[in-house]
Parts: C-alpha cells; structure tokens; sequence
C-alpha cells in the first residue's frame, strides 16, 4: 500500500513474515510521464550514459534549433 506524503514521496507499506508485522519503506514518487524510463533499462542505460558523457565534456554542438521551432508536426 502506498501512502502519498507531501506532492513529491510516498511511503510504501509491505506486509511481513506475520499479520502482524508491517514494514515502511519511504520512497519518490516517479509521475506517468517518465516511469516508462524506469521501465526500460536500455534507455534508462542511454539516458545515464549521456549524463555522464555531458559531465565529462564530451559533449558536440549541434548549433541552433530554432528555425524547427514552429514546424508543424503530424
């Protein structure tokens, strides 16, 4: 069971060994819009991979976008 704490946690309620025992678990909550990433591991990998690679400089410039900024996408 999941009892949200604020907007932003949650803290997760497992049951145990008896009836009795109750275990809770604080965690984040993760919205719909990026839990597909946590659910992918090869682009959770990629994601990850790029991170690292734009904090190690490695990092090229593509130059400006903006001339793409109002095409109309189908």
């Amino acid at each position: 069971m999941k009892i949200m704490v604020g907007t932003r946690h949650c803290l997760v309620l497992s049951p145990q060994e008896t009836e009795t025992e109750i275990m809770s678990d604080r965690s984040q909550k993760i919205s719909d819009r990026e839990l597909w990433l946590w659910q992918n591991p090869s682009a959770l990998n990629s994601v990850l991979r790029g991170i690292e690679q734009a904090a190690a400089g490695e990092v090229h410039d593509l130059g400006s976008f903006a001339e793409y900024a109002d095409l109309e996408i189908e």
